[in-house]
């Protein structure tokens, strides 16, 4: 009896096997179909060439800028970086084109001059998509606080890069149920000191760009304090004159990386990074200090790279 069960189970593992292998050799047919819809859209003549039906080509999975699952066969990465014609110039995305890809996990859209999403098709079309951890949407131009609103809905997030687009504020920006949000990019838009108080709430964040955003005169990195499980800081290219720390100290015990740029205050500033006890790599370039400053002002770190 015994040997008959181990017989019967050899056998739809076999069988489990061969589904599987069969399922990968040409992807599943929706996800096919939907892939040549987004190809209308996204149609730069030099790029996703082999993705068409026919002379054996079925297979979406080998398609140019697609990954898929080995087990499943869906498609798990779609990789449309730079991949619209820019002669069309500026246009509106419907979301729901991606629906179909229910373990859809990385989505690249940069450089697309996407500038918004076409009315009641945004991204809270994919808040079923919670295998979703990657988003990048930039080099785009999108500026309505709606898109910030529909991305809140994606608690799966870890990476969410917003760079180079057209954003002004983060008032729709429901920060509170991105819990498990890593890496944060919101350089190159247009914001000022007050979004430190808006990214303060993200306590998951290991890693943090501001370049570029219009923080002027003096910060205050108090703001971030919050955010003691970060461990990347950018902030170059702003208009700083001065970093201060209004408690005199800090929760940001874990930061390892820190880059600043065009910042004056001199070796008041160098004193400040003592409170980075983690610091191991330090870009300071490009900086207006006043007077004399070396880094012997800097204080001792045991693995800082400069």
């Amino acid at each position: 009896m015994g040997f008959k069960c181990v017989r019967m189970w050899l056998m739809l593992i076999l069988i489990f096997i061969s589904l599987q292998g069969w399922r990968i050799e040409g992807c599943l047919k929706q996800e096919r179909s939907a892939l040549l819809q987004l190809k209308h859209f996204f149609n730069d003549p030099y790029k996703l060439q082999n993705w068409f039906e026919g002379n054996g080509n079925s297979n979406c999975c080998v398609w140019e800028s697609v990954i898929c699952n080995s087990i499943t066969g869906r498609v798990i990465s779609l990789d449309l970086d730079y991949t619209r014609s820019q002669e069309l110039g500026e246009w509106y995305l419907n979301v729901s084109l991606f629906s179909p890809f229910r373990e859809l996990e990385t989505l690249d859209l940069r450089g697309n001059l996407i500038a918004g999403c076409v009315e009641n098709e945004g991204f809270e079309r994919l808040s079923h998509l919670t295998n979703l951890v990657d988003l990048e949407l930039g080099y785009n131009m999108f500026n309505d606080s709606h898109v910030l609103s529909a991305l809140s809905q994606h608690s799966s997030l870890k990476n969410l890069s917003l760079y180079y687009n057209q954003f002004r504020e983060l008032n729709h920006f429901n920060a509170s149920r991105l819990s498990n949000l890593e890496l944060l990019s919101l350089s190159g838009n247009m914001f000022n000191n007050s979004i430190l108080s808006y990214v303060s709430t993200l306590s998951s964040l290991k890693v943090l760009y501001l370049g570029d955003i219009g923080l002027k005169g003096i910060v205050d990195l108090q703001e971030l304090d919050s955010l003691s499980n970060l461990e990347e800081l950018y902030i170059g290219g702003n208009e700083i004159k001065k970093i201060v720390f209004s408690k005199g100290e800090t929760n940001l015990r874990k930061l390892t990386s820190l880059r600043l740029y065009g910042i004056s205050g001199g070796s008041s500033l160098l004193q400040t990074l003592g409170l980075f006890p983690s610091l191991e790599s330090l870009i300071f370039n490009y900086n207006n200090f006043s007077g004399a400053v070396t880094t012997d002002e800097l204080p001792s770190f045991k693995n800082l790279t400069i």
